[in-house]
């Protein structure tokens, strides 16, 4: 945006949707190479690739502007590198400039300690509950006594980004003072299983405008029995997939824990919307074609054509919805 930022609207407004494009292609792409290095076969790529770029969610949130296409596409290129065995330095690169992206993507850095052989993945986990106590600890200290004297240190903080973390953590520590903790969580408990819980699986396959659209109700039946029927189908491969349902696992337990520590140290209800687990589109995608499949006859090809023919009807059924909202 501030390369065009001598532009007229129109063109920065374009250019940042020209980039989102570019990220969905890439990420597609990625997505493609990931699958084939899973599950040795091509048509199952393509399937997987396909999965992903009908996607309704993911094709309206890479459609907009904003930085999620960046954000994904970025989490879809660690798990990339991970897939291939890359060097740590650049895991280490992807995970940081994903924090800097979004801070939700700090899930990736946390995968790392699973990447280590065990007498070191110990001490990673050691490491990490450190860094977290250390953190719980000095960042009140940061809100309440610096951060608020020191503007530089405020705009430094904000590009972390860690201004809001430094919130939070004071807040945490009066809700802990006070006896508040395991009451708010309690509500936050309810709140989540009462509302979030119908919510996220029908926002994450696409709502649209102000989340106030959402796909048809017959979809998302259909959508439910496929995500069962591949689970099952997951239980035969099991060794070969555990670390895409570990990445699948752990973003989704980010989204919510960051969901919890705003309820507990706010008392606001922040809302987890589909499109924050779309970071680890790729690894639920291929997870899904995959353990389908493993339920199918031996014919790949057929298969993936079958999917493929799906896919494309869902997102057309999306661009319905879409239409429906926005009547034009």
């Amino acid at each position: 945006y501030r390369l065009f930022f001598n532009q007229s609207f129109l063109w920065r407004f374009f250019s940042v949707r020209f980039f989102s494009l570019i990220c969905q292609l890439v990420t597609i792409w990625l997505v493609y190479l990931m699958a084939i290095k899973l599950t040795k076969k091509p048509w199952l790529g393509l399937a997987s690739a396909a999965g992903v770029s009908f996607h309704p969610g993911f094709s309206f949130i890479a459609g907009g502007v904003s930085y999620e296409a960046l954000g994904i596409l970025i989490a879809t290129a660690f798990i990339y590198l991970v897939t291939i065995k890359a060097k740590t330095r650049w895991l280490l690169i992807a995970g940081t400039i994903g924090i800097l992206i979004k801070p939700d993507l700090i899930f990736l850095l946390l995968l790392m300690p699973f990447l280590l052989p065990k007498k070191l993945k110990w001490l990673a986990f050691l490491g990490l509950i450190g860094v977290f106590i250390g953190l719980v600890l000095i960042l009140p200290l940061v809100n309440q006594e610096i951060r608020i004297k020191s503007s530089w240190l405020d705009r430094f903080l904000y590009t972390l980004p860690l201004k809001d973390y430094s919130v939070y953590a004071d807040n945490l520590w009066q809700t802990i003072i006070s006896r508040q903790l395991l009451v708010k969580t309690k509500e936050y408990l309810n709140i989540f299983f009462t509302v979030h819980w119908h919510q996220i699986f029908a926002w994450y396959w696409g709502v649209f405008g102000w989340l106030e659209k959402t796909l048809p109700l017959t979809v998302y039946p259909v959508l439910k029995i496929a995500t069962i029927f591949s689970v099952i189908g997951l239980l035969k491969v099991w060794r070969r997939v555990k670390f895409f349902v570990l990445v699948v696992f752990l973003q989704a337990l980010i989204v919510i824990a960051n969901d919890w520590l705003i309820f507990v140290t706010t008392g606001q209800i922040y809302g987890i919307q589909g499109r924050y687990f779309l970071p680890a589109i790729g690894p639920q995608i291929i997870l899904m074609v995959f353990g389908l499949f493993n339920l199918w006859p031996k014919s790949q090809k057929l298969f993936s054509l079958i999917l493929i023919g799906l896919s494309f009807g869902l997102n057309l059924i999306g661009l319905n919805s879409l239409y429906q909202y926005f009547g034009f």
